[in-house]
């Protein structure tokens, strides 16, 4: 019995795996090296796009400071 589980248990890990290696590879490597990922939640934030650097509070504007920064620090465009 034990056996039995042991054994479903691994083979529905590797079909996992293998599912994750075809559409989600991020996922796959991160399960492989045991690493987790980590999320921060930004309720406010200074504008830094203007001379006023207000801090802004409404989650669009934060979101979308957020994003302007990261592109401006990394050199990238992407859209959202």
């Amino acid at each position: 019995m034990e056996r039995e589980f042991k054994l479903a248990s691994i083979k529905l890990a590797l079909e996992k795996r293998c599912q994750n290696y075809k559409d989600n590879q991020s996922i796959m490597i991160d399960s492989i090296i045991n690493r987790q990922r980590h999320t921060i939640y930004l309720d406010c934030c200074i504008d830094g796009s203007n001379s006023k650097r207000g801090l802004l509070t409404d989650p669009e504007d934060v979101l979308n400071e957020t994003n302007r920064h990261f592109q401006r620090v990394t050199g990238t465009i992407h859209h959202s």
